[in-house]
């Protein structure tokens, strides 16, 4: 790997776009190039793996962050104990936020603890990835020095380095999640994340060419017959709004199974995502 990094790309969308089926494909196309992978899930049901998945939560990755700063875990337990301080602690203007992302800077550390070449995280859809990789910068407002900015620092150069982040939006080809795909490009752009392509996910493929389409349309066929060509064609013109705005897109189709996508589908999804990053 080049320079011993770590790869991390944070996905994230409007939800019901599929975002976690895209992390998910890249977690097993990295795994199917030999990488070492890491899919994160960001939610509540505890600090855990299952295979390569970790799922991160907020008490547990608390105690973590606790632990680095104070630098012996007897303390972090005793104030994890505390009520008090737990509700103090969350409250905090991006302390929860800054948690996270130090738990999922610390996977993409070059420590051989972790050991990772290609970090996935299943990002919170789109307010909440804002605010999330917002979170150092907004920290370091309010601490600029300490423990706690050290961290926050950490977390920031991890963002904002493209060579080692991307941010993956991922949308589906309507017109709510274009708009939003649009409004979150522009807000990651502003935070200085380094994007990759914009992943438009179930996209129909083409079943029929134009000239059956002129002949569907010619002999009084029933309407159902081009309902999925009309579909298409609505999606393709979404997509070409959509790629006005925010550049060249990779579309993900419509897969009708849930193990419909195929080993080339993932492969040439990183593949995309992923070029100029530095990959062997």
């Amino acid at each position: 790997m080049a320079e011993n990094h770590t790869r991390v790309l944070f996905v994230t969308g409007k939800g019901g776009t599929g975002k976690s089926s895209v992390a998910t494909l890249l977690g097993r196309a990295g795994e199917l190039r030999g990488l070492r992978t890491a899919v994160i899930d960001i939610g509540l049901g505890g600090y855990s793996r299952d295979g390569d998945r970790v799922k991160l939560n907020k008490r547990e990755t608390l105690r973590d962050f606790l632990t680095h700063v104070l630098k012996l875990r007897y303390l972090s337990n005793r104030l994890m104990e505390s009520r008090t301080f737990t509700a103090a602690a969350t409250a905090a203007p991006g302390l929860n936020d800054l948690v996270t992302l130090s738990a999922i800077t610390d996977l993409a550390s070059a420590n051989p603890l972790y050991g990772h070449d290609l970090v996935v995280v299943d990002a919170p859809s789109t307010g909440h990835s804002l605010a999330l990789l917002a979170a150092p910068s907004r920290v370091l407002e309010l601490v600029p020095l300490g423990p706690v900015a050290s961290r926050a620092d950490s977390a920031r150069k991890l963002i904002t380095d493209p060579r080692r982040t991307r941010a993956v939006v991922v949308t589906t080809p309507e017109e709510l999640s274009v708009s939003e795909a649009l409004t979150l490009h522009q807000g990651l752009k502003d935070l200085r994340v380094p994007l990759a392509p914009t992943v438009v996910n179930g996209v129909y493929p083409e079943v029929i060419s134009d000239e059956q389409a002129r002949w569907l349309e010619t002999n009084s066929v029933a309407p159902d017959a081009l309902l999925h060509r009309s579909r298409r064609l609505r999606q393709l013109s979404l997509i070409e709004k959509l790629e006005s705005g925010v550049g060249p897109t990779v579309s993900v189709p419509m897969r009708f199974t849930e193990d419909a996508a195929g080993d080339d589908v993932c492969g040439a999804l990183l593949s995309a995502l992923t070029k100029g990053m530095g990959w062997p």
